[in-house]
């Protein structure tokens, strides 16, 4: 029998460190699938959760609000307006 002889060349591209063991969550909410790794030897955490965009605009609009009064308070009591 005769044996086969292949030269195969690689190169290393990227390298990364794994911790085990790794907890993997993926779950489902209104349709959209959303993973979490978990880390078990530190419990930290990585993912994306769902975010509602009314809430986000809410607290942008609380937060410009708020901004807004305030400068104008300082522009009042400097009297400068």
């Amino acid at each position: 029998m005769k044996t086969a002889i292949k030269k195969v060349d690689s190169k290393e591209m990227n390298s990364y460190y794994t911790f085990l063991p790794v907890w993997r969550y993926v779950y489902r909410y209104q349709g959209t699938n959303y993973e979490f790794f978990v880390n078990g030897q530190t419990g930290k955490a990585i993912g994306t959760p769902p975010t509602s965009k009314a809430r986000m605009f809410s607290w942008f609009a609380a937060v410009t609000f708020s901004l807004f009064f305030l400068a104008e308070m300082i522009l009042y009591f400097l009297e400068v307006a």
